[in-house]
C-alpha cells in the first residue's frame, strides 16, 4: 500500500513539473507607442531578462481608443522598424486584424480590454506578465484586468515603488504579491508626447537621440507629427541620407536616399545656360477637367510621395538640370552645395529623381538631374508645373539649367546608348524588339521552358499552348520559367537601357539572334534607332509599345497597327506597317491614327476631345519620333512593324495613373502580339 502511494506521489510530481515546464512566460506591453522610442525598447529588453520571458508582445492601442494618435498601421510599422535595431527574436508586435471596421461588439465596449483578451486567448495555459507605467496602475485598478491578478496573470510596473505607494486595494491584499517592478531609467522622463512636440518644433536632434534611427528616418521621410512644416525638415532629410551610408539594417524599399558626395575642388565648371519653362508647358491648364482622374496620384508616382511633399516648400529653389553627372556636380559646387540627398525609388523613367542640398545662400535647392532629350525635358517640366499647381505655387517657379555637354541632346543620347550596347557586335543581330522588355523576356522564357517538355514549334509560336499546359498540368516549372542559361550571360541591366540578347533557330535550322530592349521616352527613340540601324546594322525592328485608347468602344488590351501618326509638327505615314497575322492567331488587330504628345499631362478632356473629332484612335509619346527617324533614312531598307497595346482609357475608368497596379492585365495581349512577331520571325526553337 505504501509502495503504491509512493508511486502515485512520484507520478503527481512528474506530471506537475511537466505542466509547469511546458508553461510559457508571456509579456504583453500595451501602449500608444506614438511614436515608439528608446525607453520602450529598454523596458522590453529588461523585462525579458528580469522576468525570464519566453516572448514579449508590443500591443499598440487602436486608433479609436484615442482619436489624437496616429493610425494603427503606421504605429505598427514604426514598432517593426524599431525592432530591427535590437534584433531580438523574442519580441514581436500583436497582429489583430481590423475590428474597428468589423464593428466587433467586444471592441466597441472597451477597446483596451479587447486587446488584452485577444492576447490571453492566444496563450490560455501560459503565465501572462502585463507591463504598464506607474501612472496607469490606477486605471488598471478599475478595469476587469485587475480581477485577473494571480499566479498566472501578473503586473509589471515600469518604475520602482514601495508597496506603500501602490493603490490601497492592492496594498491591502495578497494581490501585491503578483506585482513586479523593473529598475528606474534615466530615460523615464522621455515620453511620446514630448517627441511629437519636438518634431512639430523642428527639434530633430532630440528625435535622432531618443528614437532608433530607422524610426527617426521614417518619421522624417513621412513628414509625421508636423515635422514637414518646419524649416529644419529638409536638413533632416539630408541627415537621414548622411546616416544611411552607415546603416545596413534600414530597409530602403520605400524610398532610396543614399548619401551623395558631390564633386571636388579640381572639377572644372563647364559653361551652362539658364532657361525659363517652355511656352508649351505654360499652355497646360491643370485647373480644367483632365483625362487623368487623379493628377496628384500621377505626379506622386513620378516624384514619390516624399518628393512631391518636398516641392511644397515655398522657399525651395527648383531646377531641372540637363547635363552629365560630372557637370552636375561641378554646377552644384558652384552653388555651394557640397553634399545632398537623392530622393527616388529607382533611377528610371518610372520615377523622377530629386536631389536636395543646401546652397551657399542658406536656401535649399531641389534639382532634377539626368535629363536628356526634348521630350523628357518637356515631360519633366510638365510634372514640375503640375506639382507646383497642386501645392498652390506658381507653375513657372523653376528654372532649366543646361550644361555645354548637353546642348545637342541627340548626340548625348547616342553616346549613352552606344555605351549601353557596346557588347552587341555589329551585323550579328537579326531583329530587335523595342518595348515591354521584362514582360517579353519572361514570356519568351515560358515558351522556351515549354519547348523543353513539348519540343514543337507551337510551344514557341502559340501562347494558347502555354495557357493550356498551365491549366491541364499546373506545371510548376513553367510557372517559374527562366531564360536559357546562355541568355542571362547576355542580359544587361544597365540603368539607361536594360536589354537582353536571345537566341533562337528558324524553320530552316538557322541560328537567329534577337535583341530585346526597354522602351525609351519620346524623341530618345531617334538616338536608339540610329544606333540599332546605322551602327549595329539591324534591319528588322519591332516597335512594341503602349498607348491610350480614344474611341469609346475600345478596350484595355486591344492591339492597334497604326497607319498614320501626328504631333504638333506634322503628320507621318506608316504605309509599310502591315501585320502578318496567322489565321489561328486570336489577337484582334485594329488599324488607325495615333497622336504623339510630349506628356500625358497635356491630355485634358478638351484636348482629347479635339483629337477624337479629328479621327485619332490613340495617343502616345514615342511613335511620331519613330516615324520621323524612318523618314530620315530613305536610303536604308528597314523592315519595321509597330504594335501598340491599349494600356489605358483616358477620361474613362482605366486612366494612366492606375496602370502600375494593373499592368498584369496587359500580359495576355502582349503574349498574343508576340505570337504574331515570332511567326513573322519564323522562330521554331530556342538557340
Amino acid at each position: 500500500m505504501k509502495k503504491r502511494f509512493f508511486l502515485l506521489l512520484i507520478s503527481f510530481f512528474i506530471l506537475t513539473n511537466s505542466v509547469f515546464a511546458s508553461q510559457k512566460r508571456i509579456g504583453i506591453f500595451p501602449g500608444s507607442f506614438d511614436p515608439i522610442h528608446n525607453s520602450h525598447l529598454r523596458i522590453a529588453v529588461d523585462a525579458i531578462s528580469k522576468l525570464k520571458l519566453d516572448k514579449l508582445i508590443f500591443v499598440p492601442n487602436f486608433s479609436q481608443v484615442d482619436k489624437s494618435i496616429s493610425d494603427l498601421q503606421t504605429r505598427v510599422f514604426l514598432i517593426k522598424r524599431a525592432l530591427t535595431v535590437i534584433n531580438n527574436p523574442k519580441i514581436e508586435v500583436l497582429s489583430v486584424g481590423n475590428p474597428e471596421s468589423e464593428n466587433a461588439p467586444a471592441f466597441q465596449a472597451n477597446p483596451s480590454e479587447y486587446l488584452i483578451e485577444l492576447v490571453i486567448s492566444k496563450y490560455p495555459k501560459d503565465k501572462i506578465f502585463h507591463i504598464l507605467g506607474s501612472d496607469s496602475i490606477g486605471k488598471m485598478e478599475e478595469s476587469s484586468d485587475f480581477k485577473r491578478l494571480g499566479e498566472n496573470y501578473q503586473l509589471v510596473i515600469k518604475s520602482r515603488q514601495e508597496k506603500s505607494s501602490l493603490p490601497e486595494r492592492i496594498r491591502n491584499s495578497t494581490l501585491a504579491n503578483f506585482v513586479n517592478f523593473l529598475p528606474d531609467y534615466k530615460e523615464e522622463s522621455l515620453s511620446s508626447t514630448n517627441l511629437r512636440k519636438a518634431c512639430s518644433e523642428g527639434n530633430l536632434k532630440e528625435l535622432f537621440s531618443e528614437t532608433p534611427f530607422p524610426v527617426a528616418a521614417e518619421i522624417i521621410l513621412s513628414g509625421m507629427y508636423g515635422v514637414a512644416s518646419t524649416s529644419e525638415w529638409l536638413e533632416g532629410i539630408i541627415e537621414v541620407a548622411r546616416r544611411l551610408s552607415d546603416c545596413k539594417k534600414f530597409d530602403e524599399s520605400q524610398l532610396v536616399l543614399p548619401f551623395h558626395t558631390i564633386a571636388s575642388e579640381s572639377d572644372k565648371l563647364d559653361s551652362y545656360s539658364v532657361f525659363k519653362p517652355s511656352e508649351q508647358v505654360k499652355k497646360i491648364d491643370f485647373s480644367v477637367s483632365h483625362s487623368l482622374s487623379n493628377l496628384r496620384d500621377y505626379v506622386q508616382q513620378k516624384f514619390t510621395p516624399l518628393g512631391l511633399k518636398i516641392l511644397s516648400k515655398p522657399d525651395l529653389e527648383i531646377f531641372v538640370f540637363a547635363g552629365s553627372e560630372k557637370s552636375l556636380h561641378a554646377w552644384l559646387r558652384s552653388q555651394g552645395v557640397l553634399e545632398g540627398a537623392l530622393v527616388t525609388r529607382s533611377r528610371s523613367k518610372i520615377t523622377t529623381t530629386l536631389l536636395i542640398g543646401k546652397a551657399r545662400s542658406g536656401k535649399h535647392l531641389a534639382v532634377i538631374p539626368g535629363i536628356y532629350g526634348t521630350s523628357r525635358e518637356l515631360q519633366t517640366q510638365a510634372l514640375l508645373a503640375c506639382a507646383l499647381y497642386l501645392h498652390g505655387r506658381p507653375t513657372d517657379s523653376f528654372s532649366i539649367v543646361k550644361s555645354s555637354d548637353s546642348l545637342d541632346y541627340s548626340e548625348v543620347m547616342k553616346g549613352i546608348y552606344r555605351k549601353c550596347l557596346e557588347k552587341v557586335i555589329p551585323e550579328t543581330v537579326d531583329a530587335a524588339i523595342i518595348g515591354f522588355h521584362w514582360k517579353v523576356l519572361n514570356n519568351l522564357a515560358r515558351r522556351v521552358t515549354l519547348f523543353r517538355v513539348h519540343p514543337s514549334k507551337w510551344a514557341i509560336r502559340d501562347s494558347k499552348i502555354n495557357e493550356k499546359w498551365l491549366k491541364l498540368k499546373q506545371n510548376e516549372d513553367l510557372l517559374a520559367a527562366r531564360p536559357p542559361d546562355s541568355w542571362p550571360q547576355k542580359h544587361f541591366t544597365n540603368e539607361d537601357l536594360p536589354h537582353t540578347i536571345a537566341a533562337f533557330s528558324d524553320s530552316m535550322g538557322k541560328p537567329k539572334t534577337l535583341l530585346l530592349t526597354q522602351s525609351v521616352y519620346g524623341d530618345q527613340i531617334n538616338a536608339l534607332m540610329d544606333i540599332l540601324v546605322n551602327e549595329k546594322k539591324i534591319r528588322k525592328i519591332f516597335f512594341f509599345g503602349s498607348c491610350g485608347a480614344l474611341a469609346s468602344d475600345s478596350q484595355i488590351g486591344e492591339v492597334i497597327v497604326p497607319k498614320e501618326v501626328s504631333d504638333l509638327s506634322g503628320t507621318f505615314t506608316l504605309s509599310e506597317n502591315v501585320a502578318k497575322k496567322p489565321e489561328w492567331a486570336r489577337v484582334q488587330l485594329k488599324t488607325g491614327k495615333v497622336f504623339s504628345v510630349f506628356s500625358p499631362l497635356q491630355e485634358t478632356n478638351d484636348f482629347l476631345g479635339n483629337l477624337r473629332k479629328n479621327g485619332f484612335d490613340a495617343v502616345d509619346v514615342e511613335l511620331s519620333h519613330f516615324a520621323k527617324f524612318l523618314k530620315s533614312q530613305k536610303k536604308q531598307m528597314i523592315d519595321y512593324k509597330v504594335y501598340l497595346v491599349f494600356s489605358d482609357l483616358p477620361g474613362r475608368d482605366f486612366t494612366l495613373e492606375k496602370l502600375p497596379g494593373r499592368e498584369r492585365e496587359l500580359e495576355p495581349s502582349i503574349s498574343d502580339a508576340l505570337d504574331i512577331i515570332l511567326n513573322d520571325l519564323d522562330y521554331e526553337s530556342p538557340g
